[in-house]
């Protein structure tokens, strides 16, 4: 069975497909059984908060609720490894609060989340490690914490101010 889920910046859904119909369309894909992919699809729809519109077609759907559908699909299989890209595009607060519980939830189940972001608090909020790319070289992996401490002070920048030092070499 499929270990990885994966959350696009930009889905691609057919939007002729109902929720509930793409959320089959998947587990298909990962070899659910079918019973399976219905009771899971039921109780993530309800977690994120579509289980009223399961039936609808996914045209009708706004931005934020096709990401929360998103979320949905990426999780339909319980993957090991979950891969957010740029998750919180289109989500209001409460759908960024629950994308936070569904990232802690993997970690505490012994899984990995790999976050894909350019919004500094999101990753400040939900990573532990960092990895930092500048110009398509990976510059910097390991902890966020020493990421950010500030190396000749006591003291602890900011991820904006820690990440300030790759791009003004990247300038001249």
């Amino acid at each position: 069975m499929a270990q990885v889920g994966y959350v696009h910046e930009n889905h691609a859904f057919p939007n002729y497909l109902t929720a509930s119909g793409l959320l089959e369309y998947y587990g298909a894909l990962t070899l659910l059984p079918p019973e399976v992919v219905r009771e899971r699809g039921a109780k993530l729809l309800k977690r994120f908060g579509l289980a009223d519109r399961g039936g609808e077609p996914i045209a009708r759907f706004s931005k934020g609720m096709v990401q929360r559908l998103g979320l949905a699909q990426a999780l339909l299989n319980e993957p090991r490894l979950l891969v957010l890209d740029e998750p919180t595009e289109g989500l209001d607060l409460d759908g960024r609060r629950l994308l936070r519980d569904v990232a802690a939830e993997g970690r505490n189940r012994g899984g990995s989340v790999v976050l894909v972001s350019h919004v500094l608090s999101e990753v400040e909020q939900l990573c532990d490690r960092v990895g930092v790319l500048v110009g398509g070289r990976l510059v910097y992996v390991g902890s966020l914490a020493e990421f950010v401490q500030h190396p000749t002070k006591d003291k602890v920048l900011s991820l904006e101010q820690a990440l300030q030092q790759f791009y003004v070499r990247e300038r001249k």
